[in-house]
């Protein structure tokens, strides 16, 4: 590990005063330079309290003497974490389909589950509004906390950050919002959510292609959509006019996952076609995989954990990581 490298793991868990939070997880680590034996190290903190500043300043000397400098030069800068919001995020990947009911949320969230399985700094933003799964399926009741100039701070559920309208309203609660108030939340969730690093944010995407959709290809650069499926013509109709609109807003289709494509027999164990073989496809795009209906990703999913997270090793993870590996290359 060089110098530079152990300065920043020393630094990482120190806490911002004002939200509590690490500041190597809140991105506010900006600059590391060395003069000889003297480091120059700057720091941004929303807190703009002297008297926590000072002592801020003596937490940082105190973590860094192990590696003897001659001298900690530190700028203290203050920082605006809202209007960061996904400063810190490296790759957004959407999971969407034209259809509901297809699994898209449990795809998304065993996609993102496989991303961390692999070591990666990994967040979920639930962009379905009006039906959003992600607290369901993480297993997560907690409702976020509302920081000053209206700041999100995501929930982490299985070591996963994500932030869901499902989160923030009771679950029986009907959401009869118009245009504006979904465009509005999302933008809460882009740029007033305190994500902080991450390697990938997965979105996952309500069916469609309305007001999400439109305000989400407006307001990020997109890295790409894995696009799920299944193998039936009244879903297939609907796939190929969400993948149009993708190739409109020039955002790049990664893959197709046709979903529930087959099922697992509870008497053999053997995946059983659901559908007739080839009887559809969407020409010119990949498939990253076919998985099966099986129950024991349903279990998973109902008892807030996901399918991949699971004890011992099946075909259902082994087909995640092969997903994971494409886009990863």
């Amino acid at each position: 590990m060089n110098i530079l490298e152990q300065v920043i793991l020393a630094l990482y868990p120190l806490i911002e005063p004002k939200l509590k939070w690490q500041i190597g997880e809140l991105n506010l680590i900006k600059d590391i330079t060395f003069t000889g034996d003297e480091v120059n190290i700057r720091i941004d903190l929303i807190t703009d309290d002297e008297a926590q500043k000072s002592a801020f300043k003596l937490e940082v000397e105190a973590a860094l003497a192990h590696l003897k400098f001659s001298e900690i030069n530190l700028s203290i800068f203050k920082v605006q974490v809202a209007l960061n919001g996904l400063e810190g995020v490296k790759k957004i990947i959407m999971v969407g389909s034209g259809k509901g009911g297809v699994g898209k949320s449990t795809v998304a969230a065993n996609l993102a589950a496989t991303f961390k399985l692999k070591g990666f700094d990994v967040g979920m933003m639930d962009a379905d509004i009006y039906g959003p799964s992600l607290p369901i399926l993480l297993g997560c009741k907690e409702k976020p906390q509302v920081l000053a100039n209206e700041m999100l701070l995501p929930l982490i559920a299985h070591g996963m950050k994500f932030i869901s309208t499902g989160s923030l309203v009771p679950p029986d609660m009907a959401l009869a919002w118009r245009g504006q108030l979904v465009a509005g939340t999302l933008l809460q969730f882009i740029r007033n959510t305190a994500w902080g690093k991450l390697d990938y944010l997965i979105i996952d995407m309500p069916p469609g292609s309305g007001e999400v959709q439109l305000t989400l290809a407006a307001e990020l650069k997109v890295d790409g959509v894995v696009v799920v499926s299944m193998p039936q013509e009244v879903v297939i109709g609907d796939v190929r006019r969400s993948l149009s609109l993708f190739k409109e807003k020039e955002i790049p289709v990664l893959g197709v996952i046709q979903n529930m494509a087959s099922y697992i027999c509870n008497d053999c164990g053997k995946p059983q076609d659901l559908f007739p073989s080839g009887a559809t496809e969407l020409v010119g795009f990949e498939t990253l995989a076919s998985l099966p209906l099986d129950p024991n990703v349903t279990r998973s999913g109902n008892s807030g954990v996901p399918a991949v997270l699971a004890e011992g090793d099946s075909d259902f993870k082994r087909i995640f990581g092969e997903i994971v590996d494409k886009l990863v290359g």
